[in-house]
């Protein structure tokens, strides 16, 4: 079965303060929001997948008795991100078992957004797990999932499987480590298992944040077993700036003549579905006679409706993920099978290219349940319609 992925809201960035005008007309004055309060409810009537679904969000602002009253709404709320929080499809809006919107969220720097799609933050250099021991309490440790080689937590010799308890002398809990991980630099205080319990062994480690660009492809090997050669990628975000990596990647693999192929999404919470149908294409050597995947958008963008085909050649894209051209992809054509890595947070597009090869290969999942999001996402801009430039 292909892949359907609802287009849910779009991740809504206020990029522009508009001015309004005088109002020259002898009509009776209305009192207006500001513009990016009115900017979030267009852009949702216009592109929002459950737009029916929400009463306030009714075509021709039939829900409001009059202008006035929509514009008394609007200007009801503290700032745009309210007004976004109060018109989604979501359980805490609509109640449990009703809403079904789990995944829209609001953002105020576009820029910084861009820049994290292409691995581009301010970072620490290391990814971790949280866990908490017992539910009756709200105490949590960390653990650390993997390091980015040579950047500020590896040169603080911060490795894999550390355990911390605590960060700048505060030990974890649910409600703290947000608030905690925006510092920086951050002293992580060490712990180790002993016997089941997590103990305190009196170490600190100091890391100071740095600007990174961070690499989706963090290995990439072959591996002789005696009885088979295997390749092994482990990906943490489908990028369209990685392409010409994965290209290369797969040029190995055919070289090295790799009998079986293990895929390690645990870590990789989605990206560009075009880059994960540029992965599967790689993996299955299938191009655009085959389909991958669908969208699926609201009833006034029906006719936005498309398939997602596999991939003839490889699409390339700079910096900014503009597609710059196409050149020829390097295909596997021998493997019948894949072996696919989960965790809690493999997800998105990490599911879509599970999911979009299953009906052609066979798919061994080994690890965690996924997260199940077969929603895709565009970025709306306050801009005028359709608010994608």
């Amino acid at each position: 079965m292909k892949p359907r992925f609802h287009l849910y809201t779009a991740l809504l960035a206020i990029i522009l303060l508009l001015w309004g005008c005088s109002d020259t007309s002898t009509g009776p004055t209305v009192d207006e929001a500001s513009s990016q309060k009115q900017f979030v409810w267009e852009a949702l009537n216009y592109w929002y997948f459950w737009q029916t679904d929400v009463p306030k969000l009714a075509d021709d602002k039939d829900f409001f008795d009059n202008n006035q009253e929509y514009q008394n709404y609007l200007m009801g709320f503290q700032d745009a991100g309210n007004v976004f929080d109060d018109l989604l499809f979501t359980p805490e809006n609509f109640g449990e078992g009703v809403g079904e919107d789990d995944f829209s969220f609001f953002i105020e720097d576009y820029e910084e957004f861009l820049a994290s799609r292409r691995g581009e933050s301010q970072s620490f250099g290391f990814e971790f797990g949280l866990v908490q021991p017992d539910r009756n309490s709200n105490d949590i440790f960390g653990y650390v999932q993997y390091v980015l080689d040579g950047r500020p937590a590896d040169e603080a010799g911060l490795v894999r499987g550390d355990i911390f308890t605590g960060i700048n002398g505060t030990p974890l809990n649910v409600n703290n480590f947000r608030t905690l991980l925006a510092n920086n630099p951050i002293v992580l205080t060490l712990a180790e298992s002993v016997d089941g319990e997590i103990a305190e062994t009196g170490e600190t480690v100091t890391i100071n944040a740095a600007e990174i660009q961070e690499d989706p492809i963090y290995l990439s090997k072959v591996i002789d077993t005696g009885t088979a050669r295997v390749g092994y990628l482990l990906y943490n975000s489908f990028q369209t700036n990685s392409h010409q990596n994965l290209n290369d990647v797969f040029g190995n693999f055919i070289s090295e003549g790799i009998d079986e192929l293990v895929l390690d999404l645990r870590y990789n919470g989605g990206g560009a579905v075009i880059t994960s149908a540029t992965l599967a294409s790689m993996i299955s050597g299938l191009g655009s006679s085959e389909i991958f995947g669908e969208f699926t958008f609201n009833q006034k963008r029906s006719q936005q409706g498309s398939q997602v085909p596999f991939q003839d050649e490889l699409k390339v894209f700079n910096e900014d993920g503009e597609e710059t051209g196409e050149i020829s992809m390097n295909k596997l054509s021998s493997l019948n099978r894949l072996f696919v890595l989960t965790g809690f947070g493999t997800a998105s597009a990490s599911e879509a290219i599970i999911n979009g090869l299953n009906p052609f290969m066979d798919i061994t999942l080994i690890g965690r349940q996924t997260v199940g999001k077969d929603d895709a996402s565009i970025t709306l801009y306050d801009a005028p319609a359709p608010y994608t430039n």
